[in-house]
């Protein structure tokens, strides 16, 4: 038995366990799994990069996609780091040049972490590395237009989290003018959409968010999509609110706190979501925009944390 065939024998039915009986699993359960790949990725030689960094890939496509910024995402990131520490010759190697897509991922996800974590600056810092490699595979006569674009998304994440909205309008713009990603470009004029909030552009960003509800709903059936329909909702309140326009706004405050109440009930701690529903958050009687605004801000909090930057710098200031 190769060294190859023998990690993936250890490594498989730990993944293939956690992929499909999520749900019974206890949280010391999920971290054992990634400890348990830490401890058997360590234990190999560097020179078995395949497995290595399809593994990583994995595991943060799971964790990293059900998760989004709860402890489990942190987990993956974390491991993510242990794996590039591990790989930093590998850019310069023969195996990258021969087969660089996993590797790519695996930065591709290192900054979606970093992103849904909060820590821009880190993603920053990855989004320039990864340009720089793009460029260095491009001069070799190899296409990854697809592969940028996405890119771009991260790093017009990371502008618009940072508060430069003119570098981050652009870079949206660009994407969806471009059509390489249209089979998740509504998520794209979510973005956009609070992008032009924030810039007085009320007109232009309910005409985003009109644009990405009307997508086929099965461009929002991840948990993070769902969560991006959510901002979306309230985006379009918020714009109606500020443009005097409320009657649209009772259709899209119903389905904004079911939605919410939704999301909520499977991706908050038990306790987290009734504190919620105790204090009515997800009620949407007598329920008029600025309650609504307020009630979502509360929600999203709960979600996110007080302190990032889509609660602190954009939904308080809809409530001003």
């Amino acid at each position: 038995m190769s060294k190859r065939f023998g990690f993936n024998e250890l490594l498989a039915p730990g993944l293939v366990f956690v992929s499909r009986y999520d749900k019974g699993l206890m949280k010391h359960q999920k971290h054992q799994m990634i400890e348990n790949a830490t401890q058997i990725i360590e234990s190999l030689s560097s020179c078995y990069y395949g497995p290595i960094i399809d593994t990583a890939n994995q595991i943060y496509r799971f964790y990293g996609t059900n998760y989004i910024n709860q402890s489990p995402t942190a987990l993956a990131v974390k491991f993510l780091q242990k794996i590039s520490l591990k790989l930093e010759d590998y850019a310069n190697s023969s195996d990258f040049l021969s087969c660089p897509q996993d590797f790519l991922e695996m930065k591709m996800n290192m900054i979606r972490g970093y992103n849904r974590l909060g820590e821009f600056d880190k993603a920053l810092v990855l989004v320039k590395e990864l340009e720089s490699l793009y460029q260095k595979l491009e001069n070799l006569g190899m296409s990854f237009c697809v592969e940028k674009a996405r890119l771009d998304v991260e790093k017009g994440f990371v502008f618009l989290r940072q508060n430069d909205l003119t570098t981050a309008l652009k870079i949206f713009s660009k994407i969806i003018d471009s059509k390489f990603l249209k089979e998740i470009t509504d998520l794209f004029y979510v973005y956009r959409s609070e992008i032009l909030i924030r810039l007085k552009r009320f007109r232009e960003a309910y005409s985003d968010c009109i644009s990405a509800l009307n997508h086929r709903e099965s461009n929002f059936n991840s948990k993070y999509a769902k969560l991006t329909k959510i901002e979306c909702l309230y985006n379009a309140i918020a714009c109606n609110y500020n443009t005097k326009n409320n009657s649209e706004s009772d259709g899209y405050i119903k389905i904004l706190f079911k939605e919410a109440r939704d999301f909520c009930s499977s991706f908050l701690l038990k306790n987290e979501f009734n504190q919620l529903i105790q204090r009515g958050c997800f009620n949407t009687e007598n329920c008029d925009i600025p309650e609504a605004l307020k009630k979502c801000r509360d929600i999203m909090e709960k979600i996110y944390g007080a302190d990032h930057s889509f609660v602190k710098d954009y939904m308080n200031s809809n409530l001003n």
